[in-house]
C-alpha cells in the first residue's frame, strides 16, 4: 500500500480509494488498520431469480 500512496502522491493525486466487496472483512480490517475509512457504501438486490 505504501508504493501506491507514493505512486498517487507522485502522480499529483490526494486520494487514493480501494474497493472492497461485501463480505471480505480480511480486507476491511486490513485498510481499516492501515488507516483508511469507508467513504461509500451500496447494497444491491439479484432480482434474476424472480424472472422464472
Amino acid at each position: 500500500m505504501a508504493a501506491g500512496e507514493k505512486a498517487t502522491l507522485a502522480a499529483g493525486d490526494s486520494a487514493l480509494m480501494f474497493t472492497v466487496w461485501g463480505g471480505n472483512e480480511v480486507a476491511m480490517n486490513l485498510y481499516t488498520s492501515a488507516g483508511y475509512q469507508v467513504v461509500e457504501e451500496g447494497r444491491s438486490l439479484d432480482l434474476s431469480p424472480l424472472r422464472e
